[in-house]
């Protein structure tokens, strides 16, 4: 069987969790940062092709799934965010 290469963009695309999908942009953000001088969220988002704000937001968030194993089982993304933005503000 040959080696398949997959892009971060198409591994992207093939996830469904939004644990996965926050995760994986994180990582390419954070190692393309270390790679390129200069490189910016508005980067990340044209590459993946979404919103600078979903990038910003799933950059957050896998930080967060990182030190918080209890966020990775809320069910829906705009929770796990809700949860975060509260304990931001002290709630």
């Amino acid at each position: 069987m040959p080696n398949e290469t997959v892009s971060f963009k198409e591994q992207y695309e093939r996830l469904t969790k939004w644990q996965d999908r926050a995760t994986l942009i994180g990582l390419y953000h954070t190692a393309k940062c270390m790679q390129i001088p200069g490189w910016r969220v508005l980067d990340t988002a044209a590459y993946f092709e979404v919103s600078i704000g979903l990038v910003s937001e799933d950059i957050r968030l896998g930080k967060e799934l990182d030190s918080n194993p209890k966020l990775a089982k809320i069910e829906t993304r705009e929770k796990a965010v809700g949860m975060i933005e509260r304990k931001l503000r002290g709630m």
